[in-house]
């Protein structure tokens, strides 16, 4: 199986593309064959790193990557999240074994690159906008933001209202300007 592997921590110099075992889930554990990843600021830290200070792993070599879809053995699309630096597994192989409590359907009409998306700017944005009546949304353009925006808007404002569920109905967001053709709509 490929995985991308960190070597030490000096960066992405330090990223190699690597052949390992597939593998042996635990009890409670599913392996899921990856087929999207994303990426996002914390992978560069990681790389740096980083997270070492906050109790992550400083064994190496290790397998990158947070986000990911996917599909489990018995056939279901499901999407995730590795804390990567903690559990000792990243998403950026091939296949990883993840503990089940931790995978979630992914949403219809979603592919794989938009579900990997999904894990962490979406649950960074959940406790925002779990009880408001209303929302400020300032500098909409990062990607906890699009979560924020898609939980608390109405359900009639947007396609992808659906996947997340809704509390609020008012919503105040600062937006640079974005052709039409540019916004995903299905």
């Amino acid at each position: 199986m490929r995985a991308v592997i960190l070597t030490s921590f000096s960066g992405l110099e330090a990223l190699e593309l690597a052949d390992l075992p597939e593998p042996t889930p635990r009890e409670g554990e599913e392996v899921v064959s990856v087929r999207a990843v994303a990426l996002g600021p914390w992978d560069l830290s990681a790389a740096d790193g980083y997270f070492q200070q906050l109790g992550g792993s400083t064994a190496f070599p290790q397998v990158q990557g947070w986000d990911f879809a996917g599909q489990t053995a018995d056939g279901r699309r499901v999407l995730g999240f590795t804390a990567q630096p903690w559990m000792g597994v990243g998403a950026l192989a091939e296949q990883i074994a993840m503990p089940a409590v931790l995978l979630a359907p992914l949403p219809g009409g979603l592919d794989w690159a938009q579900g990997a998306a999904l894990p962490v700017t979406a649950l960074t944005a959940l406790p925002a906008t779990s009880a408001p009546s209303s929302a400020i949304v300032s500098t909409f353009s990062g990607g906890c933001s699009t979560p924020t925006c898609a939980r608390t808007c109405p359900p009639s404002s947007t396609s992808r209202t659906s996947m997340l569920g809704y509390t609020s109905t008012n919503i105040w967001a600062r937006c640079r300007a974005r052709p039409a053709s540019r916004i995903p709509t299905a």
